[in-house]
């Protein structure tokens, strides 16, 4: 019988470095995962200005586009705008986007008009830490 205890024993302890192993292998892909995790969020974060342009860049080619009565233009821009926004952190910009793609879909000129001063605002408003 004292084989039966020693291989208890050794079953237990076995177990306990094994759960011990998986856990230090878990800290290890945590802090790899957390390391991906922020670079990728800084290399975001430097995108941020050139959005931030080429969302002001879309704004002008969207009131262009009314000038004329392109809403399908307007909408496409709306689309993308309402895509983006919220990758980059600006969900007053995703909402922007969905208002304008709405209004050109129902050729509301006036709306699309309306939304692209606000958004033009918000834009010009932000401020981007150096």
């Amino acid at each position: 019988m004292p084989n039966v205890l020693t291989t208890d024993k050794d079953v237990l302890l076995q177990a306990i470095k094994d759960h011990s192993e998986a856990e230090e292998h878990s800290s290890r892909a945590d802090d790899v995962t957390d390391s991906k995790t922020q670079r990728s969020a800084q290399r975001l974060a430097e995108r941020i200005p050139a959005y931030l342009e080429n969302c002001s860049h879309n704004v002008t080619i969207m009131q262009e586009a009314l000038d004329r009565a392109d809403f399908e233009a307007v909408a496409i821009l709306g689309h993308n705008l309402r895509g983006s926004g919220g990758a980059f952190g600006f969900q007053a910009i995703t909402d922007f986007g969905a208002g304008l793609e709405l209004a050109s879909e129902d050729n509301d000129l006036e709306k699309a008009r309306t939304l692209l001063r606000a958004l033009s605002s918000y834009l010009k408003g932000i401020e981007i830490p150096a």
